[in-house]
C-alpha cells in the first residue's frame, strides 16, 4: 500500500500511532527514551485504521522484564510478554508472532540509543475503523497564545523536564549580563536557550540525517519551545529592547507632543479622517504587554484588521465606497501610533523582527505587517520634521555611529575594527567620519566593555568600514600594530575596506595606548611587546549592565 512506503513507515505525518505517542502521549514517549525501552509502531496501513486509545498506544512500548533476561513487558495494567528473536516479536502468551519490518535508532537527551521497530501488526486486540482523523490523540492545532503553549507543555511533558527548562530560563533572567549596544549577543543567547529547551521537551533525535524533515509536529514543538522561552523571560527581554531603543523612544515622544499640539502635518486622506480608530488604538496599546513574538504578531494583525473594519463600517453607515490601499493604511496606522502614546513601539518592532526563533507561521503576511508598522513609525516621526537615529538592520550589530567613529591624522577616519566593539561584531558597516587633528587624533569615543578604558582609533584609511572577512584576525593584526588602527602609531599598514584596499602612510609617531580586549580574545591576542593584555576594572563598569 502507498501508506507503507519505506520512507514513511516511521513518519509522524503518516503514522497515526507514532504521532499520538510523540504529541499528546509525549510523557510515555519521554519515559521510553529516558529508559532506552523498545518502541513498536505498526506500519501506517495498520496504525491509521485502528481506533486509538491511550491503552493501545502504551501497549506498544516494551520495557525489559525485571525478572527474566531477554523478556519484555508492554506498559499497562495487564502487560503482554514478548521475546525478540531475529526479526520477530515472539509472544509468550500464545499469540501469533509479529514480524519486524523496519528498525531505526533514536537517541535521547544524553545521546543514548534506543530502538524503534516498525512492526507488521498491532499488539493485542484493536478495533479497526476507516480513519483516525477525529481522534483526540491526533489533534495538534496551533494554540492561540504563548501562555497556552506553556500550559500545554506543562500538561504533556514530564514535570522534571519542565523544571529543568525553567531553571535554564531562570539562570538567564538572573545571571546573564546585558549592555546597551550588545543586543545581538542577547539574541544569540536566547536562540541557544531555545535550542536547549526544545531538546529537553521534545527529547529524541533520529539516527538517520535524512529523516530530519520539517513536519507540523516538529513545527509545533519548535513554536511551543519558543513561546516557553519568550514568555518566561519576557521582563528581561522587554527591558533589554526598551533600553536599546531609548533614543528612538525620545524622538517618538516628541512626535506625540507635536501631534497633540497640531495634528495637521500627518498626511491622512480627507476621505479617511472620519474613521473611528478607537479600537485599533486600544489594540496597539496592548503590544508592549504581550509576552512573546507569537502574541505580538497576533496583536499587530488585530490592529490592521480593526483599521480595515473601521473603513468597512464607515462605508456601511455613510454609503461611501472607500477602498483601503496600503498608501492609505500607513498614515492611518501612524495616527494610531500617535494616539496610543506608546513610546516603546520601535523596541517592539525590533523584538518582533529578531525574536523569530522558529520558522513556524513565519508567513509573508507577518512580514508585510512588520514592514507596514516600520513605515508607519517612520512616517509618524518624519511628518513633524523629526529625524531618527541610524537604525541597524535585522541581524546587524546595533552599535550607534558614535561608538564606531575612527580618527586619522590627515586622513579619512573610521574603519571596521577601530575599536573592540566593531572588530568583534562583523556587522555591516557605514562610512566613517572624517579624520581629526591635534592631540585627539585617532581617539575613538568608544570604551572597552571590560575595563572602561578608551580604545584608540587608526591613523589612516579612507573612512569606510569593512564588511565581511575575518574580523578577529583584523583586530589581532591591528593590536600588533599592523595598520596602527588601534595603537595610533602605524607606519603604513594596509586597511581592508569593502570596496578594495587603501594604503595610508603617516610619519606621525604616538605613544602606544594600553590595549584591553574582551576575555574571548585574550588567549589569542598579544600586545606589541609580546605580553598578554591586561583586563581589569570590571566593577567600575557594572553600572551599565542590567542584571
Amino acid at each position: 500500500m502507498a501508506d507503507d512506503d519505506a520512507d514513511r513507515l516511521l513518519d509522524v505525518d503518516h503514522n497515526d500511532l507514532f504521532r499520538a505517542l510523540q504529541t499528546n502521549l509525549h510523557k510515555v514517549w519521554q519515559q521510553a527514551q529516558e529508559n532506552c525501552w523498545v518502541v513498536c509502531i505498526p506500519r501506517p496501513s495498520i496504525s491509521n485504521n485502528i481506533r486509538l486509545t491511550k491503552d493501545i498506544v502504551r501497549r506498544h512500548v516494551l520495557r525489559p522484564s525485571p525478572v527474566y533476561k531477554g523478556q519484555y513487558l508492554t506498559l499497562g495494567s495487564k502487560p503482554h510478554k514478548f521475546e525478540i528473536k531475529g526479526n520477530q516479536l515472539v509472544s509468550l502468551d500464545g499469540d501469533a508472532p509479529i514480524r519486524i519490518i523496519h528498525e531505526e535508532a533514536f537517541y535521547n537527551e544524553n545521546f543514548e540509543p534506543f530502538k524503534v521497530y516498525c512492526i507488521d501488526n498491532a499488539i493485542g486486540n484493536v478495533t479497526y475503523t476507516k480513519a483516525n482523523e477525529g481522534s483526540d490523540l491526533l489533534q495538534l492545532k496551533r494554540l492561540p497564545s504563548g501562555r497556552a503553549y506553556v500550559e500545554w507543555l506543562d500538561a504533556n511533558v514530564d514535570a522534571e523536564k519542565m523544571l529543568q527548562c525553567r531553571r535554564l530560563v531562570r539562570a538567564f533572567n538572573m545571571e546573564y549580563l546585558t549592555a546597551k549596544g550588545y543586543v545581538h549577543y542577547v539574541r544569540e543567547k536566547v536562540s541557544s536557550l531555545w535550542t536547549d529547551v526544545l531538546m529537553k521537551v521534545q527529547g529524541s533525535r533520529r539516527g538517520r540525517g535524512s529523516t530530519h524533515t520539517s513536519t507540523d509536529v516538529t513545527q509545533f514543538w519548535e513554536e511551543a519551545a519558543e513561546c516557553f522561552v519568550l514568555v518566561e523571560s519576557h521582563r528581561k527581554l522587554h527591558g533589554v529592547y526598551v533600553r536599546e531603543w531609548e533614543t528612538h523612544a525620545a524622538v517618538l515622544r516628541s512626535a506625540f507632543h507635536r501631534y497633540q499640539t497640531d495634528p495637521a502635518p500627518l498626511d491622512v486622506s480627507r476621505a479617511f479622517e472620519p474613521l473611528d480608530l478607537t479600537q485599533a488604538v486600544a489594540a496597539l496599546a496592548t503590544l508592549p504587554g504581550r509576552h512573546c513574538r507569537l502574541d505580538k504578531d497576533a496583536a499587530l494583525q488585530e490592529v490592521l484588521d480593526l483599521i480595515s473594519a473601521a473603513a468597512e463600517l464607515h462605508n456601511v453607515t455613510t454609503g461611501a465606497k472607500l477602498v483601503l490601499a496600503s498608501d492609505d493604511l500607513i498614515p492611518l496606522l501612524s495616527k494610531c501610533v500617535l494616539l496610543s502614546r506608546k513610546d516603546s513601539l520601535f523596541a517592539e518592532l525590533a523584538y518582533m523582527k529578531e525574536m523569530r526563533l522558529s520558522d513556524t507561521n513565519d508567513t509573508s503576511q507577518a512580514h508585510f505587517n512588520l514592514v507596514t508598522l516600520e513605515a508607519a513609525l517612520t512616517n509618524a516621526v518624519q511628518s513633524f520634521g523629526l529625524q531618527l537615529p541610524a537604525i541597524s538592520g535585522v541581524g546587524d550589530t546595533p552599535v550607534a555611529a558614535e561608538h564606531t567613529r575612527g580618527g586619522g591624522t590627515g586622513g579619512g577616519g573610521g574603519g571596521d575594527g577601530s575599536g573592540v566593539h566593531s572588530a568583534l561584531s562583523g556587522g555591516r558597516g557605514r562610512r566613517g567620519d572624517g579624520g581629526v587633528s591635534g592631540s585627539n587624533a585617532g581617539m575613538s569615543q568608544q570604551q572597552d566593555l571590560v575595563s572602561g578604558a578608551p580604545v584608540q582609533g587608526g591613523d589612516g584609511g579612507d573612512g569606510r568600514r569593512g564588511s565581511g572577512g575575518n574580523n578577529e584576525q583584523k583586530q589581532i593584526q591591528r593590536q600588533r600594530g599592523g595598520d596602527g588602527s588601534v595603537h595610533g602609531n602605524g607606519d603604513g599598514g594596509d586597511t581592508q575596506a569593502s570596496t578594495g584596499k587603501t594604503t595610508a602612510k603617516t610619519n606621525t609617531t604616538a605613544a602606544p595606548a594600553e590595549v584591553v580586549v574582551l576575555p574571548e580574545l585574550q588567549s589569542r591576542v598579544r600586545t606589541t611587546d609580546g605580553q598578554a593584555p591586561r583586563v581589569g576594572g570590571l566593577l567600575s563598569r557594572l553600572s551599565q549592565f542590567n542584571f
